[in-house]
């Protein structure tokens, strides 16, 4: 059963490569400027990686395929998503393309040898999403952590007498980080002729943290007033977000107490016992 597997899987694959390759002039002319620009083992295998896209519905936005460009809207501009995620998705498929033809001779060594290596192409794929995530949650970890300095900043330039966009724009200039680099993305904006109000609306739009949601609705609706009221309200928000951050380190610190209770008693159990025994064994 299990060579008849191999076989299959062999003849398979063969019939995949020749289809792709026989296809490869009908890919998008964006696949074949992506597929120049990969390492010279996975050009070699960038037709099959391109006719495995296609099967898996990549065209269709399929769900798979929203997961990695929800990641990437957050790690990249937003121009050039789409251009990153054909990139990953075709050094992906190709790389499975290519090493699934050892599939075969896996089967034909021993069904579980063979189900493994299925079994690891598939986690392979799955890793490369679930990194992709990851580095996203990343980013917004740290935009998080940024957020009540660079309101502090904006707020301090405000009260010394300076206009929002001002305060914006110095705030943005200095700082360091995926949030600055949000914030300087509104003032190119605003310096290609957008108006504040509708960029600063625009600010982390893409990104799924509602508090700099909450930033950007309050700017936008109170930067035509700007001043004293301004600064206000952007100090609230920084204070509440502030006490938001102090109350998750808090319970994050209960947690490790909590996990390292288990450790620290199975360790003054062990201590107890290399004490006690050779005193039992002595009476």
């Amino acid at each position: 059963m299990n060579t008849f597997i191999g076989v299959v899987l062999c003849l398979t694959w063969f019939v995949a490569l020749f289809v792709s390759v026989h296809q490869w002039k009908q890919a998008p002319q964006a696949v074949h400027e992506k597929a120049v620009a990969l390492t010279l083992w996975r050009r070699a295998f960038a037709p099959i990686g391109w006719k495995c896209l296609e099967m898996s519905g990549w065209q269709h936005r399929s769900g798979f395929t929203e997961k990695r460009r929800e990641a990437l809207r957050v790690l990249v501009d937003l121009y050039h998503v789409e251009e990153v995620l054909l990139t990953k998705d075709l050094e992906t498929m190709s790389d499975v393309g290519a090493w699934f033809a050892l599939a075969a001779p896996a089967f034909l060594l021993h069904p579980v040898a063979g189900a493994g290596f299925l079994i690891a192409l598939a986690a392979y794929v799955c890793g490369r999403t679930y990194a992709l995530q990851s580095e996203a949650r990343r980013v917004v970890a740290q935009m998080e952590q940024a957020l009540p300095d660079m309101l502090t900043q904006i707020v301090l330039s405000l009260r010394a007498g300076g206009l929002p966009f001002a305060a914006w724009k110095t705030t943005a200039e200095k700082g360091h980080g995926a949030l600055y680099q949000e914030m300087r993305r509104v003032l190119h904006a605003i310096e290609g002729g957008e108006g504040m109000r509708s960029a600063t609306a625009a600010f982390g739009r893409h990104v799924p943290m509602k508090s700099l949601h909450d930033v950007a609705a309050l700017f936008s609706q109170t930067v035509e007033v700007g001043g004293a009221d301004l600064a206000v309200a952007l100090e609230r928000m920084r204070s509440s977000l502030y006490q938001e951050q102090k109350r998750q380190y808090a319970m994050q610190a209960e947690r490790c107490s909590q996990q390292m209770l288990f450790p620290s008693l199975l360790l003054f159990v062990g201590i107890l016992l290399l004490v006690l025994v050779p005193m039992l064994r002595g009476m």
